[in-house]
């Protein structure tokens, strides 16, 4: 879910006034809304990701592979900015670029009593988007390039504490497509229908 701070814009035309000798009366028309202009907000959602743990003689005693689903999720919230550029024909161009706080772990069993937890710890893309406006509602695509910090650690529940095994951010690509509406309040874009998912591919 996206919600987006956007500056609602209102045209009328002007309005002429009745005399004894001319009645009449030109009544004030809106004209359609425009997608174009600055824009920022914050946003919160809900992350569920699909991921394997490959360890080459991880197993127990080093004899087995260790091969293990590791299938984070969690809740995520951050900010965005962008712009928009409206078309003629009512197509709408734009880029953004956005950074989230993540609360997004996973947690598997890695022998004995011992687990191991990964986390993404904070994501970000930069993106251009495209769509075609029906006056308030935007359908769009997305695609750009997107980060994330990924930690592992192994949980050993013994005095000697967690062990930390993997620390590094990785970058990748992302591609989404997700539908806008701007509200009649001014102000406020309502949330997306579909907020643009992230199938991020890592470059390492």
């Amino acid at each position: 879910m996206k919600t987006i701070l956007l500056a609602t814009i209102f045209v009328l035309a002007p309005v002429g006034m009745a005399s004894a000798a001319d009645i009449n009366e030109t009544l004030p028309v809106v004209a359609g809304y425009d997608w174009s202009g600055l824009y920022a907000g914050a946003d919160v959602g809900y992350v569920a990701g699909k991921s394997n743990l490959f360890i080459a003689g991880g197993g127990i005693g080093g004899a087995t592979d260790l091969n293990s689903s590791l299938d984070p999720d969690g809740f995520i919230g951050g900010i965005h900015i962008g712009f928009n550029q409206q078309m003629a024909n009512r197509f709408v161009l734009g880029a953004e670029a956005d950074i989230a706080y993540n609360n997004v772990d996973g947690l598997t069993n890695f022998g004995g009593s011992a687990l191991i937890k990964s986390e993404i710890k904070w994501s970000g893309s930069a993106r251009l988007r495209a769509g075609y406006a029906f006056d308030r509602t935007l359908p769009f695509i997305t695609a750009g390039v997107a980060a994330a910090k990924y930690e592992a650690t192994i949980i050993t529940a013994t005095p000697s504490g967690d062990i930390l095994v993997h620390d590094e951010t990785h970058t990748g690509w992302t591609i989404g497509a997700g539908i806008e509406h701007a509200l009649p309040t001014g102000g406020s874009r309502g949330p997306n229908i579909a907020t643009p998912v992230s199938a991020a591919k890592s470059s390492r």
